[in-house]
């Protein structure tokens, strides 16, 4: 079997890492090629498999024809689905991936009215019941393709805790993510300015950012300031993907917390390999991040933008840390399992051959 994915975006990122993680199991039952429109980190990450760099619909167009594809994932990039019209006929499954929840899944609305586009994909996939609904009643495909839900995947060979001897001698309240408007850093920020003014034991590490733009990292660097968290406040603008089980694991023993302060989320990878660890998790109730959350303590969702609720739960758990880590230490084993490369993949490769 030979499969194409093409995502616009070759960025470190949630997205690429689940690629990335699928290859585990598809680099071992098929031929994968990977197509991205630009190259922002890609190709260090993608080292086994044959990647192109083009964003010309002709381009891309040649490229599926001489591929001879049997399967195509289009990953938030309907306008590739243009450069098919020469392949049309030969046999190839297209299917979209549906992953974004920011304002570029306005997409789907033009995609739907678009038959031209519409008729090469077999079905989507999406990684949360949450996406699925909205994908299915917000943007109207019930009853126009199948929709099915296959859960992002988890290396847990490499997420397993590490239980270094170094330590931290102060608990971490630890942030990941771009420097992106949806994931809010600037909320994880003030929630970070009031707990400081009340507990002085925690520090907090913000991961990300490597890529954004230097006024980006300019407000970054001047919202520290204004809220008195230079201190406090240590900024990693990159930390390699093989490295996080350590990150999250010096956050658990350290008697901190992964916080999560996200508009909206598909999925909520970051959730998935801190709890992977053993390490508790606070996260705005947004988008699928319940989903996940429920399962352990509810009681640690605070509503989005409410500061007050997320600084009163930050200094609980913080608090009631022991409580909260053995909590978060009895659903290790549950969470690795229902979300194993192993697991998920299987089940996403059986779709594409029930496809085929």
């Amino acid at each position: 079997m030979k499969i194409l994915y093409i995502y616009k975006y070759g960025i470190f990122g949630g997205v690429c890492t689940q690629i990335f993680n699928r290859l585990t199991f598809l680099n071992k039952v098929a031929t994968v090629d990977l197509l991205f429109f630009k190259d922002y980190g890609a190709s260090r990450l993608f080292k086994e498999n044959k990647i192109f760099f083009t964003d010309r619909i002709g381009k891309i167009s040649r490229i599926i024809y001489n591929g001879s594809y049997d399967f195509i994932s289009i990953i938030d990039t309907p306008e590739a689905l243009d450069a098919l019209k020469e392949n049309n006929g030969r046999g190839t499954r297209v299917i979209i991936e549906v992953h974004t929840t920011t304002a570029n899944i306005s997409y789907l609305n033009e995609l739907k009215d678009h038959k031209g586009r519409l008729e090469y994909i077999s079905y989507m996939i999406t990684p949360s019941g949450y996406l699925k609904e909205r994908i299915e009643n917000e943007f109207n495909f019930k009853d126009v393709k199948p929709v099915h839900i296959i859960p992002n995947t988890l290396d847990t060979a490499l997420f397993s805790y590490i239980d270094d001897p170094a330590g931290i001698d102060r608990k971490i309240v630890l942030w990941v993510g771009k420097l992106d408007d949806h994931k809010n850093w600037q909320g994880f920020l003030e929630t970070a300015s009031r707990v400081s003014a009340k507990d002085k034991s925690c520090i907090f590490w913000m991961i990300g950012g490597y890529t954004a733009p230097k006024n980006r990292i300019q407000e970054l660097i001047t919202l520290i300031d204004e809220y008195g968290l230079v201190e406090r406040v240590k900024w990693f603008p990159l930390i390699k993907y093989e490295f996080m089980p350590l990150v999250y694991s010096l956050v658990r023993k350290s008697g901190g917390c992964h916080f999560i302060t996200s508009l909206d989320e598909s999925f909520g990878m970051t959730m998935i390999e801190a709890i992977s660890v053993g390490c508790p998790v606070i996260a705005s109730k947004v988008g699928a991040l319940p989903e996940v959350m429920n399962k352990i303590s509810g009681d640690l969702l605070y509503d989005y933008g409410d500061a007050g609720q997320a600084e009163a739960i930050l200094l609980k758990m913080l608090d009631q840390y022991a409580h909260y880590g053995r909590l978060f230490e009895s659903r290790m084993g549950a969470i690795r399992d229902e979300y194993s490369i192993a697991s998920a993949a299987a089940t996403y490769y059986e779709l594409i051959k029930k496809a085929l």
